[in-house]
């Protein structure tokens, strides 16, 4: 599990690529983001919720659609309903998938979450 091993640093990399003409909003903003690990435990690789609300001002415009393929506890999902967008998202782990479930029911947002479907 994340967070076991005195080794694992306190410093994550990701690498934010675009297409031609997509949607960037953080033109001009350092490339170093420091923000608190994520806490909660809800999942072992869980990343914080205010990274993932800075990724989707970055990437998307108030009113879009985020998909998130894996969405383990929610996180994406819930920043995406904050940030004023419309989520969809998809877990094949049934014990992620109603943790998210239990995650998002306060939020007031469109959202759409599909589980395992028999896959």
């Amino acid at each position: 599990m994340n967070g076991q091993h005195l080794w694992l640093s306190s410093v994550e990399c990701c690498v934010f690529m675009r297409k031609s003409n997509a949607t960037f909003n953080e033109f001009c903003q350092s490339p170093v983001w420091r923000l608190p690990c994520g806490s909660s435990k809800r999942h072992p690789t869980e990343k914080p919720l205010e990274l993932f609300r800075r990724l989707v001002r970055a990437s998307s415009n108030h009113g879009d659609i985020v998909f998130d393929p894996c969405i383990g506890s929610g996180t994406t999902a819930e920043a995406a309903v904050l940030e004023g967008r419309k989520f969809i998202g998809t877990e094949l782990c049934k014990e992620y998938y109603d943790v998210a479930n239990k995650r998002l029911r306060h939020l007031t947002g469109p959202f759409y979450l599909f589980g395992n479907i028999g896959v």
